[in-house]
């Protein structure tokens, strides 16, 4: 379990960050409240996204989507109770994150026992096996350098929005809230797209491999043009639920933040599916390298247009730079006769 390291550097990093990406002070304060619980909850996400993970790897998504649902839907109710009835602010939604991941981790984990005991860990299953160890750190490093280089390239985008005023914080900050809740039908589709296609491949089933995957995409191009009519005209309505009722000056910026970023989203989505195709297939070195040129190029645009283009400048640099990866990806999935 790596969390507490984890947790102890992101607390010793914590300050001088938020100075680094230039964050006003008074947005300083509370993100540094937030992220503080957070960090110390780290040992929970760790655990709900290992055990999790075991699930979706055997197979079983209904069950891992049913915790996934059940966690976000205490992370809802906890927020009401420490956020609107404590009035503990950013402090009551961090903690309300933090416990509400402790809890499906634990159900998470009492279910894996339960219906699959052969794969919980015991003592006698400490043992070393040199193959399996380099195997394991070859796709644990993979992982963590594709996180690594999105998260990297997400503050650096943050840092950029931070120079524009804390209007355009809030706005990009609710839109990004909003475009999170479309991306996760793509992320979920992602991750159904890797089962199906490691499976089928385990198995020698080539026609079905492909088969899959095309089905897949073209359910996942569906979602994606179904999002974009949904962001285009709800855009304003699903916006007002996450800005405070006052803070009209940043929801002009925030709708126009996720309409246009909204028109992207069928490459997003296909993008996402070939990302899981290539999990699957066990070639998840290319999906870091698309990931990283997708935040590079994101990154260098906001950086070049928002002086002139502002918020507006980072949708389109991530619309582009998911053009950009898909394009790359289709060559490959071409290659492979797809």
């Amino acid at each position: 379990m790596r969390a507490p390291p984890l947790t102890l550097l992101g607390l010793l990093v914590l300050e001088p960050l938020l100075v680094l990406l230039r964050t006003p002070d008074r947005v300083a304060v509370y993100a540094a409240e937030y992220l503080r619980i957070i960090f110390l909850g780290f040992p929970a996400a760790f655990a709900y996204n290992l055990v999790s993970g075991v699930l979706r790897a055997v197979g079983n998504t209904r069950a891992a989507l049913f915790f996934l649902s059940l966690s976000m839907g205490v992370n809802l109710i906890l927020d009401l109770v420490f956020v609107a009835g404590l009035s503990m602010g950013v402090a009551g939604a961090a903690l309300a994150t933090t416990l509400a991941q402790a809890l499906a981790a634990v159900l998470c984990a009492g279910f894996l026992r339960d219906r699959f005991p052969q794969l919980m860990f015991h003592r006698a299953d400490m043992v070393l096996d040199r193959p399996l160890l380099r195997q394991t750190a070859h796709f644990s490093f993979v992982s963590a350098l594709h996180m690594c280089s999105l998260y990297i390239g997400k503050l650096l985008v943050q840092g950029t929005v931070n120079t524009l005023g804390e209007d355009a914080i809030n706005a990009f900050t609710a839109a990004t809230r909003v475009e999170g809740f479309a991306n996760s039908f793509g992320d979920s589709g992602s991750a159904a797209v890797a089962v199906f296609v490691a499976q089928n491949t385990g198995a020698g089933e080539s026609a079905r491999v492909k088969e899959g995957f095309r089905a897949g995409q073209r359910l996942l191009a569906g979602f994606g043009l179904f999002m974009s009519l949904v962001m285009l005209g709800g855009a304003e309505p699903c916006l007002r639920l996450v800005l405070p009722a006052g803070d009209a000056a940043a929801l002009g910026p925030a709708v126009g933040y996720l309409r246009l970023v909204a028109c992207f989203y069928l490459f997003n989505f296909l993008g996402s599916g070939q990302a899981g195709y290539f999990r699957g297939r066990d070639w998840v070195n290319i999906p870091v390298i698309g990931a990283t040129g997708h935040i590079s190029l994101r990154a260098a645009l906001s950086f070049l247009l928002a002086p002139g283009m502002g918020l507006p400048a980072v949708a389109l640099a991530t619309g582009l730079g998911w053009i950009g990866v898909v394009s790359f990806w289709g060559i490959l999935t071409r290659r492979d006769r797809l």
